[in-house]
């Protein structure tokens, strides 16, 4: 939990994020202690704990700052413009200028997944983010496929938001900060869910009866 909300005069909170996130994601989350952070820093471990109280309060201030600023970067579904496949095709194409701008976070992000699986405070942070993600992708994938016809655009939509996910942290773990790659990586993932949208749509259209849900 974080402790301080006040004004920090010397930008303390900002520089502890910054050092913790690059730590972290460099060394991993068990070998980055607070007493790194401090060396990196320069500020002395009482500031620390009182901005954040312990070391997963400082890695998931870091997590909800970085996914803040990923976030902000992102189109929403309501803003996007033009028909659902085109709005589709626009979202995956910032989320790869996104991603590409943070390998930072995604590395920590992919650090805290492996490293804290045991710890239901980080669990239930990166829960949280998780499923903003999964309602992000899943709000531009499910127009698209009800636009092309599948019944159960919903379900599609979110089992296809939960493989962008993986796929995504994936491909950063071996691309790294090779930005080039992954705008590759995005564009194959998002002709990946064009085509299973079309598979399904196929499938929908070849027998209705059996996969349209009944009427209450």
């Amino acid at each position: 939990m974080e402790h301080g909300t006040g004004a920090d005069p010397r930008g303390g909170r900002e520089v502890i994020l910054v050092a913790a996130e690059n730590l972290m994601a460099e060394r991993g989350y068990a070998r980055t202690s607070i007493s790194a952070i401090r060396e990196a820093t320069g500020l002395p471990t009482g500031s620390i704990y009182w901005h954040f109280g312990n070391k997963a309060g400082i890695a998931a201030a870091a997590m909800q700052r970085g996914a803040e600023s990923f976030f902000a970067q992102l189109p929403r579904a309501e803003d996007l413009v033009g028909e659902p496949a085109e709005r589709l095709r626009t979202f995956f194409d910032a989320a790869a200028v996104a991603i590409a701008a943070h390998p930072t976070y995604f590395r920590l992000e992919v650090v805290l997944n492996l490293e804290t699986q045991e710890d239901a405070e980080m669990t239930a942070a990166l829960g949280r983010i998780r499923g903003y993600v999964t309602e992000e992708v899943a709000s531009v994938v499910e127009p698209a496929a009800r636009d092309a016809g599948v019944l159960q655009p919903r379900a599609l939509a979110v089992e296809m938001a939960e493989l962008t996910i993986d796929l995504t942290r994936g491909s950063l773990v071996s691309f790294g900060d090779d930005r080039t790659k992954v705008r590759i990586a995005m564009r194959r993932l998002h002709h990946l869910i064009v085509l299973s949208i079309e598979d399904a749509a196929r499938r929908d259209a070849a027998s209705p009866r059996d996969l349209a849900v009944p009427s209450a």
